[in-house]
């Protein structure tokens, strides 16, 4: 994985999908760029975005805080992450599910990304 430093940013109101929706997923040739943070009801959650600049925009919003996001919970930065689908190597895939952001995914109840953070 790769880091680009803290990146916070958050989902809210994320969708839900079938595991038959989440097997579907298309292979991918580059990284989903993924980061962990915290829900204002301190539920841990791991969000992956297609491209750095996407995290890197969801990580500002985690900063700044929303209603649904804690300010300032980020307790990674974005890292890469290079399969088809985020849970073949983070968890598995029906811990997965297409989050608001078009193309994106979130994960809930734990960071997923460093086994040094399983909270």
């Amino acid at each position: 994985m790769t880091s680009l430093g803290p990146m916070p940013l958050g989902c809210a109101n994320e969708s839900e999908a079938t595991v038959g929706e989440l097997a579907a997923a298309p292979p991918r040739e580059r990284p989903w760029w993924c980061l962990c943070y915290q829900r204002n009801d301190l539920q841990r959650m791991t969000a992956c975005r297609e491209t750095p600049g996407a995290c890197e925009e969801l990580r500002q919003l985690v900063e700044r805080g929303t209603a649904e996001i804690l300010a300032g919970s980020a307790s990674t930065g974005c890292e890469a992450v290079q399969p088809s689908h985020p849970g073949e190597v983070l968890g598995s895939r029906d811990q997965w599910r297409p989050s608001q952001k078009a193309g994106s995914w979130i994960s809930q109840g734990a960071c997923l990304l460093r086994a040094t953070n399983p909270h």
